[in-house]
């Protein structure tokens, strides 16, 4: 408990009878009435808003699993089941680490009333964290005092990928609104099974046609394909040093684990097993293929706390440990980072235990800053020099791409706002044309 600006206003008011108690000693009487009765006041405030919180609730309602890198909505509902109305400060003890629009909220709640209030938390790194107790502080009744009240509100919750990009696709596939996305239209027809018939459109190869379908019904009839489900995907995720590099608010690691939820969930809808591999120096975790949904949670749960080591990758132990695990031709998609030469040569050198027997998409994340540096027009010595040097990376860069491609990989190096879309297009693209 502690007194108010108000309550210390009052006792300072009280000072004037006892300045003027040398003109008449009844001035000191109405001095000392006067605090005696601030006292009593000040205690049956206390009273009174004692019992007033007892009559009040307060909780936090939050996802258990949270979205990396995006805000999160975080809701505190206070209920005043008390006759008087309340002046509250709430504050959440939400996790330090993470970055919150709010640190306190002040409400006014009327008596009999429930009010409610709401702040963004922004994780910047996966990984599990722990809310702490919701702690009040409450102007009295009279308003000559102030009272604390905690509520037990302790609950740990797990950062994940953006799940609820997951949740956003969902949403626009039911309405056929996947370019928002940047998705492009499901390349119908392109497989070799069997999935529906349907009416011919203008665009439509007339070789679909099925014509005893069109005679039965008396309008050209087309087949649909889809494309052959049940095969391998399996995500390769290099944890090593140079994917601790940011690219604005996160990791490249984050923007790679990112992109495996959504296209591992896409995966799993169109009937593929799903799986992953995370190394650096060493094979750091392996998540063997599974289909449906819980091999996508399966995926999930095992992916949401890995972070980067500040260590080299092995791609030769990496490669050869999947090699062992797999000898049916899959899918593999690798996230790594072409930043360095010597990383470059050395993915070169061990791509050959996989390509010649795998489909192997290589994701790198072109860092746009280099890029502006590169096409930029250098005003001083400094700036030329940084332009010779990031032209000489995107040049190494091209060239490594250029010979992953010869050994059979396909490159996919993007912008980190573009790899969602462009990983999910080339994954639809290898499903249409039957590549695994």
């Amino acid at each position: 408990m502690r007194l108010t600006f108000k309550a210390f206003l009052l006792m300072a008011l009280g000072a004037i009878p006892f300045g003027l108690g040398g003109l008449s000693r009844w001035m000191n009487y109405v001095a000392a009435g006067y605090l005696l009765t601030l006292g009593l006041l000040c205690l049956l405030d206390y009273k009174l808003t004692g019992a007033a919180l007892g009559k009040v609730r307060a909780a936090r309602i939050v996802e258990p699993r949270l979205s990396l890198g995006i805000d999160n909505p975080v809701l505190l509902e206070i209920e005043n089941g008390s006759p008087h109305r309340l002046e509250i400060e709430v504050r959440d003890e939400f996790p330090v680490e993470l970055r919150a629009s709010a640190v306190t909220h002040r409400l006014t709640l009327p008596p009999e009333s429930r009010t409610k209030a709401s702040y963004l938390l922004r994780p910047p790194r996966r990984g599990s964290y722990r809310f702490g107790d919701l702690h009040l502080r409450c102007r009295g009744v009279l308003g000559l005092i102030e009272r604390y009240l905690s509520f037990p509100a302790g609950r740990e919750v797990k950062v994940y990928p953006n799940v609820l990009e997951v949740r956003r696709y969902e949403s626009l596939a039911r309405r056929g609104m996947l370019g928002e996305l940047g998705i492009k239209a499901r390349l119908l027809g392109e497989g070799t099974e069997f999935e529906s018939l349907r009416e011919y459109l203008p665009d439509d190869d007339p070789r679909r046609i099925d014509w005893k379908a069109t005679a039965r019904r008396g309008r050209p009839i087309v087949r649909q394909f889809e494309a052959e489900r049940s095969r391998d995907l399996i995500f390769m995720i290099d944890c090593g040093r140079l994917m601790s590099s940011p690219l604005g608010d996160l990791l490249k690691l984050d923007y790679a684990v990112n992109a495996i939820v959504i296209t591992g969930y896409i995966g799993c809808r169109r009937g593929d097993r799903i799986g992953a591999l995370a190394f650096s120096d060493r094979v750091i975790r392996y998540i063997p293929p599974r289909p449906g949904k819980p091999g996508f949670y399966r995926l999930l749960e095992n992916l949401y706390d890995l972070q980067p080591e500040l260590t080299e990758p092995n791609y030769e132990e990496a490669f050869r440990f999947l090699a062992s695990k797999h000898r049916k031709r899959s899918l593999i998609v690798l996230f790594t980072d072409l930043a360095e030469e010597e990383a470059a040569k050395e993915l070169l050198s061990c791509i050959r235990v996989l390509a010649p027997h795998h489909l192997v998409v290589c994701v790198t994340l072109i860092d746009s800053d280099v890029a502006a540096i590169a096409q930029g027009t250098p005003s001083g010595a400094e700036e030329l020099y940084q332009r010779v040097v990031a032209e000489k990376l995107l040049r190494e860069r091209e060239r490594t791409i250029s010979l992953l491609a010869g050994r059979g990989v396909i490159a996919l190096d993007v912008l980190p706002e573009e790899l969602n879309a462009s990983l999910i297009n080339k994954y639809l693209e290898i499903k249409a044309r039957s590549m695994i």
